[in-house]
């Protein structure tokens, strides 16, 4: 079997095994999934104090709040909380909110999230600008934006070239393409067939 078609399977095994992991967290009650918050605090205190000052440090970067909020629009329950058929973003989130009480509010968007919330909001991304705390970072649609495949290359033996394969729907992501589609340190181009861009794929391994 081809190094392609390893990549290709690789990447659906990968996701079968990421969905059945995660798939009670939709069809069982809260109270059969619920998990103690104490728990995960024992453990921390457990470890090293270097170890856990790396932890605080990662976590007081993904939520800047530093005093308690409230909140009033688009909310949510914990305990009430189930898949609206954006599954990925739902297992990433559900797995962590039954360490909470049940009657739990929260507020939450999908997607690629581009502005600041006007309250605390849960999201997988936010603007680099000043004032941004109200977007608290968790790592969403982890099986597409976390996946990896064993890199077989050492870093040394890599060409210096920028290599990028994505649709090209946004007016930014066009004039990028039209600027550096020619350019000799990059290979970017569309996979959309309708764009001019030539639409050349690449197997898994070649994006190393």
């Amino acid at each position: 079997m081809t190094t392609t078609h390893l990549g290709k399977w690789h990447r659906r095994l990968y996701k079968t095994r990421y969905y059945a992991k995660h798939a009670y967290l939709n069809f069982l009650p809260y109270e059969m999934i619920a998990k103690s918050l104490d728990d995960i605090i024992c453990e921390y205190n457990r470890l090293p104090k270097e170890k856990q000052h790396q932890i605080q440090k990662r976590v007081d970067y993904y939520n800047k709040l530093s005093v308690s909020a409230q909140i009033s629009q688009n909310l949510a329950f914990v305990g009430k909380f189930k898949n609206n058929h954006a599954s990925a973003y739902y297992y990433d989130i559900a797995q962590w909110l039954r360490y909470f009480p049940k009657n739990t509010p929260f507020s939450y968007l999908f997607g690629d999230i581009s502005t600041v919330p006007a309250e605390p909001t849960l999201l997988k991304s936010r603007p680099i600008v000043q004032n941004n705390q109200n977007s608290v970072i968790l790592k969403l649609d982890s099986v597409r934006h976390f996946y990896t495949l064993k890199d077989r290359q050492s870093f040394a033996d890599k060409k210096p070239m920028l290599l990028w394969r994505g649709a090209a729907h946004q007016p930014h992501r066009l004039a990028f393409l039209q600027k550096f589609t020619n350019h000799p340190k990059c290979d970017v181009k569309c996979i959309h067939k309708k764009i001019d861009w030539k639409r050349v794929s690449r197997r898994f391994y070649e994006h190393f």
